[in-house]
């Protein structure tokens, strides 16, 4: 049995969130798991009993600037914090999720093997910030990602490991199709929803039976809110708050649509298609094409009339991808990095 840390930002609603919970939950019987997160908030994914989840800070919301700080201020309270944590748990492997969590471990120069966890393209994690990425990334015993896609741009491709997403949810009870149009995401820049609220206005009155209902919760919300007002689609548009039963909402509705400007490996998509739900995405990276397979669901990136002639598409035809997902490879993948790579 080997003590594994997990150190994540948070434990909020997202998809590495989720990875990391699949991962707990999956090894809680043969290793000592450990989430370290950084602020003071319960998982909202539920956690095996035999996981202990700590964290380092009282504080319960997210710093937006919080990237620039870990950059400028190598020795902070919050890193120190960490340290001791680990120290204290002395653990065989560490794996780190999400820019912040990875740049503060490789920080710390501690004698445990690291693994960073790519979960986002890291074409646009980092943006202009690429150089300290890779001095600090350079550190970590491996990298994992979740394509071989997102290794194109790094120098130092031995470092990294491909182990695609699981997918672990529960079966929702036989649900009717409804006339919804759904997407699940933070209401944020990148997810984009601003782009399917417009593509919706332009079929609304040809689908007037039809409704866009979004979840999720972000600081664009008032924005996209306002917006939904100046298209008269109050009654049309709705927008709701993270739920637990969100896998139902996506099994009810008829299509699913992936609105982002760009993504890791959208755990939306390949839930939805579990689901028998239809999907629609922009051409967000390279995995879209390799998930849907299918050009009439994939959308120009940013580009409303596309996206508005693929949703209508969608609902004309409602054909689901084939998807195989082996959940007991990917673990299997895990297992392999803890036995090659820990203490």
């Amino acid at each position: 049995m080997k003590k594994i840390v997990i150190v994540s930002p948070g434990l909020t609603y997202g998809g590495a969130e989720r990875v990391i919970c699949n991962l707990a939950n999956h090894f809680a019987n043969t290793h000592e798991i450990t989430i370290i997160t950084f602020i003071n908030m319960e998982s909202v994914y539920k956690l095996d009993s035999k996981v202990k989840h700590i964290w380092i800070d009282n504080k319960n919301k997210f710093n937006e600037n919080v990237i620039k700080k870990v950059f400028t201020k190598i020795s902070n309270k919050r890193t120190k914090m960490l340290k001791n944590k680990i120290l204290q748990i002395n653990p065989d492997i560490i794996f780190s999720f999400l820019p912040e969590a990875s740049l503060r471990v490789l920080k710390l120069k501690l004698n445990i093997p690291v693994i960073v966890c790519i979960r986002n393209d890291p074409k646009y994690e980092f943006r202009h910030l690429s150089k300290y990425r890779d001095y600090y990334y350079q550190k970590a015993e491996k990298i994992v990602v979740q394509d071989e896609y997102f290794i194109e741009d790094f120098k130092y491709k031995t470092k990294f490991i491909t182990i695609p997403n699981m997918i672990e949810m529960p079966h929702p009870k036989k649900v009717t199709k409804q006339k919804i149009i759904i997407n699940v995401g933070r209401l944020v820049k990148q997810k984009n929803q601003a782009l399917l609220i417009k593509a919706f206005a332009k079929i609304a009155d040809e689908y007037k039976d039809y409704q866009l209902v979004i979840y999720g919760q972000g600081k664009l919300e008032k924005k996209l809110l306002a917006l939904i007002n100046k298209l008269n689609l109050n009654k049309r548009v709705i927008l709701k708050n993270n739920t637990q039963d969100i896998y139902n909402y996506i099994a009810e509705a008829s299509v699913l649509v992936l609105s982002s400007l760009y993504e890791g490996m959208p755990n939306v998509l390949l839930e939805a298609i579990a689901l028998n739900t239809c999907v629609v995405s922009t051409n967000c990276n390279k995995l879209v094409a390799k998930i849907i397979n299918n050009p009439n669901y994939i959308c120009l990136n940013n580009n409303i009339d596309d996206l508005a002639d693929k949703i209508k598409y969608a609902i004309n035809n409602l054909e689901v991808p084939n998807l195989e997902i082996d959940n007991n490879k990917v673990y299997a993948l895990w297992q392999d990095i803890i036995n090659k790579y820990s203490l």
